[in-house]
Formats: C-alpha cells, structure tokens, sequence
C-alpha cells in the first residue's frame, strides 16, 4: 500500500473525531456566551425594572389622594397632591431616562409594551387639570390610574420573560407577585379612601374592595412560594407590623356597615394607615430587586470565566 494512501486515512480518520470536538467546543461556547450576555441583559432590565416600580409607587399614592379629593369635593388632601404630583414627575423623568437604554437590550415585544405606557402616561397632565377642577368622576380617575400602572405592570413581565436562568426565574416570581400584591393594595387605599370621604360605600364598590383584599392575600401566597427564608420573615414582619394592624381596624369599620355609613373615620387616617404598609411592601420589593441584580452579577462573572477558560482550551 502506498505511504499516501496510508497518510490519507491516517488523517481522515483523525478529522472526523476532531471536526466533532470542534463543534462540541463551538456549541458549549456558544452557550456560555448566551448566558454571559443574558446576565449582562437581566442587570440592565432590573435597573428600567426598579425604576419603572418606583413611578407605579408615585402613581399608587397620586391615584388613592386624587380619589380622596374629588370624593370630598376638594375638602380634603387637597394639600397633599400637589407634592405626590412633583413626586410621581420626578420618578416619571428618571423612568423616561432608562426605557431609552432598552433599544440595545429588549425584544420588539418588550419594546412595544413601553410604548403602551408612554401613550397612557401622555394622558396624566389632562386628567390631573380635569381632577384639580373636579371636573372628573372619581371611578374615571381611579380607572385611568390603574390602567397606566396595569401598561408598566405587563411591560416588567415582559423583561422578567427574557431571563434564561432558573433561579432567577423564581426570585422574578416573588418579585412579580410582591409588586402585583402591591398594587391591590394600592387599589383598595383608593377606593376605601373613596368611601371614607363620602361616609359610606356602595354594594358594587364594597364588592370591589372585597376583591382587592383576596388578590392580596393570593399574591402573599404566590409570594411566599417562590421566596427564600429572608424574604418570607419581612412579609411576616410587614403582616404582623403596626400599620397593618390598623389596616384592620379600619378594615373592620367598613366592613361593619359599608351601605348605612357613619364610619367617623377620616380619610386621611386610612390612607396613612395603609400607606404605611405599602410603603414596606415596597421595601420588600426592592430588596427582591436587589436580590435578582445580585444573582445575575454572580451568574455573570461565572459566565464569563467559563467562557474564558472554553476559549482558552479550543484555542
């Protein structure tokens, strides 16, 4: 047999072996570098995330002190909104400054879901000159309000959907469920604040508020699911907290007699009382963002030194 021939299925057979670990090497390659980029990608979402959970914050209180002032006729809160109107501008601006960083990582999806918030954002400054005049019913304004925090809320589910990583997945599930959760709550401090001003509540609205409680404590459920042991002892602390006690006595007023009225209780003291525990639902909201943005910087420094070490070796 000739020495060519013998070199030639020498290497032939050498290829094929050696062509195999080159596309193995390509593929794990190309699945460390998806990874590093999806951690890269997730930190970025988190920082529009936070921001974009902050304006729903300013919205939740601006909706439930707007409520208050038209249901009184301009009586009562009528001080306290202009300073929530500067508050809800000012997370609004540092909102706005992030979405624009979206364009290098979101999908045409996600980008569409912002652009629905902007639309519904547009409205704000003539619905407040309508709410300032009162020439706007209460349900109205409540309803705009919770439409605009409901376009933010589907936009951040949109980004939560672009992590590849399990368990940052379920830390964006506690998440997602403390901010809903939130947003109930900041649904029933309208509308009781509503029925505190007008001094009694009526069948079709007390059914609501019924309903904002129950998808309160579906959410808790949800939460404490997907929470790890931290997270869970500050909702506990929250639910056993002062300011979710009188939630309940004001609560309890209410629910004494929502048709006949006569609750005696100032609206501002229940937007106080239940401020105050959304307030710490915040913090608990922040924290798990903080968590998530963590665990992607760990997951992203692991990426990277996996795919350094691949690159190396084929190299």
């Amino acid at each position: 047999m000739k020495r060519s021939t013998i070199l030639q299925r020498l290497a032939l057979l050498t290829a094929i072996p050696l062509a195999a670990l080159l596309i193995f090497a390509a593929a794990l390659i190309s699945n460390s570098y998806g990874l590093y980029r999806n951690a890269g990608q997730t930190q970025e979402l988190m920082r529009v995330s936070v921001a974009a959970g902050d304006l729903i914050h300013a919205l939740q209180k601006e909706r439930g002190t707007t409520a208050g002032y038209l249901q009184s006729g301009g009586q009562k809160m009528a001080d306290s909104l202009p300073g929530l109107r500067a508050k809800t501008d000012e997370q609004l601006k540092a909102y706005k400054a992030l979405v624009e960083s979206l364009q290098r990582a979101a999908t045409p999806e996600a980008l569409d879901a912002f652009s629905r918030v902007d639309e519904k954002l547009a409205a704000i400054g003539a619905l407040r000159t309508r709410a300032w005049a009162l020439a706007v019913p209460v349900g109205e304004s409540i309803a705009y309000y919770t439409s605009t925090i409901a376009a933010l809320l589907e936009a951040m589910d949109g980004l939560a959907r672009l992590n590849r990583d399990p368990s940052i997945a379920k830390q964006f599930l506690a998440y997602q469920a403390v901010i809903r959760g939130k947003e109930n709550a900041g649904q029933e401090r309208a509308m009781t604040t509503a029925a505190f001003a007008a001094n009694k509540a009526e069948p079709a609205q007390y059914r609501a508020i019924l309903q904002k409680r129950h998808k309160q404590e579906a959410y808790q459920e949800v939460f404490i699911g997907a929470a790890d042991a931290a997270q869970k002892a500050a909702l506990q602390k929250v639910l056993a907290g002062n300011a979710e006690q009188e939630v309940q006595r004001l609560r309890a007023v209410l629910d004494a007699g929502p048709q006949q009225g006569g609750f005696n209780v100032e609206p501002t003291d229940w937007f106080k009382a239940i401020s105050g525990k959304i307030d710490e639902l915040h913090a608990i909201e922040l924290a798990t963002a903080t968590q998530i943005n963590a665990s992607a910087s760990e997951l992203l420094a692991g990426s990277r030194t996996l795919l350094l070490w691949q690159l190396a070796l084929t190299l």
